[in-house]
């Protein structure tokens, strides 16, 4: 950073002694239709500072350093549109930016002392920036095809972010933050000029004639282009060099804001048996009148503010499946969350309003925040958890004691699965082995009984049970030696392993 002592005289010695561009070259820039801004760039001056006075500012000074050089300084326009930036870093840009951000700040209030600033450029600038790159290596001696300008992005991050605080009333633009604040420009002017980049132009013919499933690929996005351009030596004749400069119209920005999830834990039960753990639709139509997902995300959502949610738990139980015991563990991602953060008696005040409004069907408990290592690890953890189960369990033979003897031995079991069949429609077909931990039979009369289960993660346990016609071996009817089916399972317990 110079120690000159005004803006105007720190610009003036940095172009007069250390700049790229001595003054013939700052002429063939200003006439090849680039900004002030942009000739900084080229010139590679690199404290960010002196980008900031006013553009007419900034070509007083080289004005002064082009004259005193015996040069004659190139006319241009106030509203003419840099060859470069497309304008990107003139002052009426900057003021639409600062618009933009005041009319988001209206309806968006975050809980946030610091935001960090994205900013993503039409492609074109990319192709214009090299091709001038090529046009004034020729002309500057100092210049050559391979000098980088200093970078566009960080020179408009530094001239609108102060803009875009204030518009926010957020103070700090931080390298890392929960809130983003996106400024994306566009520009339709040019949008097509990319395709003078062979590769670019060929990828997009190419595409036009296929048929593609999912989301489309963009071919000619930033780094797209940044790939096509650095695999060409020099500028082939289809790419316009200098690039023209008889442009018409200023760039379009959009602001729009983006928070982190905020992300909160917990355990729940479910008492009531019909209830799916995720809203259940079946080709197009609603079954079911509401979801543990539903019971508990609709209550959190208006506590932080947020837009929507997502439900992730630690594996799932079916719909006629009780979920007992200590709870199954799971995760509220909350998006787009103006608040980020509750007190202890904030979430106090959220866990029991979820008991109240699901009393008798849902419950949670250990409600807390959590953080993306818990989100990514919740799934993880379900695979080595052990789980403990009751069923009422119908047998076709009379369960004597000598009948149930072969289960209550089970310790350690190592069972052979094959997916079932009432899930094959959505899971591969495979044979997956499991364990048996422990089992325990308590008869309640002559063909009925509960049965206690511990299992490995994953185990199929009514499958188990009626051994899914031979699909899963052994099986429980397959050890009493007649027909056997489950009428009523409960998840009693998730154990870590």
């Amino acid at each position: 950073m110079t120690t000159t002592s005004t803006p105007a005289a720190a610009l003036e010695h940095a172009l007069r002694h250390a700049s790229r561009l001595d003054a013939k070259g700052l002429v063939s820039a200003l006439s090849a239709g680039l900004c002030a801004r942009c000739v900084l760039r080229f010139a590679q001056v690199d404290d960010l500072a002196l980008y900031s006075p006013p553009s007419t500012d900034i070509r007083d000074v080289m004005q002064a350093v082009v004259v005193s050089s015996g040069e004659e300084m190139p006319s241009s326009s106030a509203d003419a549109i840099c060859s470069c930036c497309l304008s990107v870093l003139s002052d009426r840009f900057h003021e639409d930016v600062r618009t933009q951000a005041l009319q988001v700040a209206e309806t968006a209030r975050y809980d946030v002392d610091s935001f960090t600033l994205n900013i993503k450029l039409p492609s074109a600038v990319l192709l214009r920036e090299y091709s001038l790159r090529h046009h004034l290596a020729a002309l500057a001696p100092r210049l050559s095809p391979s000098t980088v300008p200093v970078d566009l992005k960080d020179v408009l991050k530094h001239l609108v972010t102060d803009r875009v605080a204030g518009a926010m009333g957020i103070a700090t633009c931080a390298a890392k933050s929960d809130l983003a604040v996106l400024l994306e420009v566009t520009h339709p002017e040019t949008v097509d000029e990319v395709r003078q980049i062979p590769a670019i132009r060929e990828q997009l013919e190419t595409r036009g004639k296929k048929r593609h499933r999912g989301p489309p690929v963009i071919l000619d996005g930033f780094g797209a282009v940044t790939r096509a351009l650095s695999a060409m030596a020099t500028p082939v004749p289809s790419v316009q060099t200098p690039p023209s400069s008889s442009l018409t119209t200023l760039p379009t920005c959009q602001v729009s804001l983006e928070r982190e999830p905020v992300y909160l834990q917990g355990r729940y039960l479910k008492y009531k048996r019909g209830l799916s753990q995720t809203p259940w639709v079946l080709d197009g139509e609603r079954l079911g009148d509401s979801s543990v997902e539903e019971c508990i995300g609709d209550v959190a959502l208006p506590f932080f503010h947020a837009s929507r949610y997502k439900f992730h738990t630690a594996g799932r139980e079916d719909v006629d499946v009780r979920m007992l015991g200590n709870g199954r563990p799971f995760i509220l991602e909350l998006l787009d969350a103006k608040k980020g953060t509750l007190s202890s008696d904030e979430l106090a005040a959220l866990q029991d309003a979820v008991n109240r409004k699901n009393d008798g069907i849902v419950e949670i408990r250990e409600v807390r925040p959590s953080n993306k290592e818990y989100f990514a690890n919740l799934q993880a953890g379900a695979d080595s958890k052990r789980k403990t189960y009751c069923c009422v369990v119908w047998s076709a033979r009379e369960l004597t004691p000598d009948a149930i003897a072969p289960i209550d031995a089970i310790q350690d079991l190592v069972i052979q699965q094959k997916t079932p069949v009432r899930v094959l429609h959505r899971r591969t077909l495979l044979t997956r082995p499991k364990v048996i931990h422990a089992a325990r039979c308590e008869v309640l009369n002559a063909h009925y009984m509960l049965l206690r289960l511990t299992t490995s993660a994953g185990t199929y346990v009514k499958e188990f049970v009626h051994g899914d016609r031979g699909r899963t071996v052994p099986n429980v009817a397959s050890l009493l030696g007649a027909d056997a089916d489950i009428l009523q399972l409960d998840v009693e317990s998730l154990i870590d392993a």
